[in-house]
């Protein structure tokens, strides 16, 4: 018996294919995977936008990494391209009245599967951006799975493959490795076209806030950084200091009192004396700016900050911040006298300062790029082990810093110091898992919980004095 093929045709008339309808259907695929290449392109620099807008912590995108970016829409794009030109090509018109004209026959067969194959590219297309976008803003620290978001695209181009294989008779292999060297130029060349000045776009989303490099720190206070007022400090292409409020205002340090003014207002009195200052800066930043800062804020009531950090060891994502919290010494005030001859009031709700009297040592630390204790030097990887040894209720620090003292090296002091600190006060703990600081630590706020909080903090505190040395 011989069955009639009423329905479904696969079979191929390659002689019906003309020049003119392939060179068509190149240009139509050419142009489909620009369009959508442009799409994703724009896309991606719309989210960048949004990024910065809803971070305090931007990033800027390097020409490598924004290529790397490029590759991977284009790669979606030239697949996605490949596909149409070859649907194109080997659609052919039909007549509808002609019930046994076989391309009549495929023409039936392409409607009854369009609605499933405008899903299966829908969601290649959503699913495939949606892991390319994931990632695509920064590859700093996704080393492990860009290599993974390539082998998306490998098995997406086999798919292309297996199509080709069920067309192609002759010279099968011969004309699939040129397909795929041709397919590896075009996506390599696409990715070098930028649909827009993705650098200029970026200069200006970051006008008002401007990508940081944060001091490196291995001390987290485990405090929330949201819970306080936030302020920026960045040196601008003239070497002056610009600050920047979690608003992205551009603020004047003369004119700051205004700015604190109205963030107070929004807070509960009673809660103002804990309302920490988060200091955002570059840990290259000369330390005698955010001092200057720290002023201010002792002037305008405000006297706990949290200095903001990353963690060097941290790798997959590096967004990821710890926080040094601390009191701002009241000696901040005296410095500013001497360097303006403005004297400031001491502020009435601060205790007054230790006399020096009291203690029966002291500690003078010389803050810079190397560190020298009591006069001698002391290697950075040294310095808990040092300050381990001194720290006592009878001992207090005196930071010394200049003019040539960037916030990293007073980073690296301090993380040290709180370090050093935590860890005598672990060793020292009875009863309650007090150190390392948890919420969720048994009898959290208990009075005996806090009582023995308050006396390891007296049996190992962190007694420091500044001075700025000119």
């Amino acid at each position: 018996m011989k069955f009639k093929r009423l329905f479904f045709d696969s079979s191929i008339n390659y002689k019906a294919i003309t020049k003119g309808r392939f060179v068509l259907a190149l240009i139509i695929g050419l142009a489909s995977a620009n369009v959508l290449y442009s799409f994703f392109y724009v896309l991606d620099d719309v989210y960048k936008v949004l990024e910065i807008g809803f971070t305090d912590f931007p990033t800027s995108v390097s020409e490598n990494e924004k290529y790397k970016s490029n590759i991977l829409y284009a790669g979606i794009s030239v697949i996605i391209g490949n596909s149409v030109f070859i649907s194109f090509l080997f659609s052919r018109p039909s007549n509808a009245f002609d019930t046994r004209n076989p391309k009549r026959s495929r023409l039936l067969n392409d409607q009854v599967f369009l609605g499933a194959n405008f899903t299966h590219w829908f969601l290649r297309i959503g699913v495939t951006f949606g892991v390319f976008s994931s990632f695509g803003f920064n590859f700093k620290g996704a080393v492990f799975y860009y290599p993974l978001i390539l082998l998306i695209l490998v098995v997406l181009y086999l798919d292309i493959w297996k199509t080709l294989l069920l067309l192609i008779k002759k010279n099968k292999y011969k004309i699939l490795i040129f397909h795929f060297l041709g397919t590896v130029l075009l996506v390599l060349t696409l990715a070098k076209f930028d649909v827009t000045d993705y650098k200029k776009v970026e200069e200006v989303a970051l006008r008002n806030n401007p990508v940081i490099d944060l001091p490196h720190s291995l001390y987290d206070s485990n405090y929330n950084i949201y819970n306080g007022i936030t302020i920026k400090l960045k040196l601008n292409s003239f070497n002056k200091l610009e600050l920047f409020s979690d608003e992205h205002q551009r603020l004047d340090i003369n004119k700051i009192h205004e700015f604190l003014k109205q963030r107070k207002s929004w807070i509960r009195e009673e809660m103002l004396p804990r309302i920490p200052v988060n200091i955002i800066a570059d840990s290259k930043l000369k330390l005698h700016f955010i001092k200057e800062l720290e002023a201010k804020l002792l002037i305008n009531n405000l006297y706990k900050v949290n200095y903001i950090t990353t963690d060097i060891n941290r790798v997959f994502n590096n967004l990821e911040i710890n926080k040094i919290s601390c009191k701002i010494s009241p000696d901040v005030l005296k410095i500013e006298e001497e360097k303006t001859g403005v004297k400031f009031p001491f502020p009435s709700y601060l205790p007054p300062l230790p006399k020096e009297t009291r203690f029966s040592d002291s500690l003078l630390i010389k803050v810079n790029k190397n560190v020298e204790l009591n006069g001698l030097s002391v290697s950075k990887e040294d310095l808990k082990q040092s300050f381990k040894n001194r720290i006592n209720a009878k001992t207090y620090f005196r930071y010394i810093y200049d003019e040539n003292t960037t916030y990293q090296d007073y980073i690296d002091v301090l993380s040290a110091h709180f370090i050093a600190a935590e860890e005598l006060r672990k060793e020292e703990q009875i009863g309650f898992k007090i150190y390392p600081y948890s919420y969720n630590a048994k009898g959290f706020g208990s009075k005996a919980f806090n009582k023995e909080r308050l006396r390891l903090l007296n049996l190992y505190p962190i007694i420091i004095r500044e001075n700025y040395k000119r």
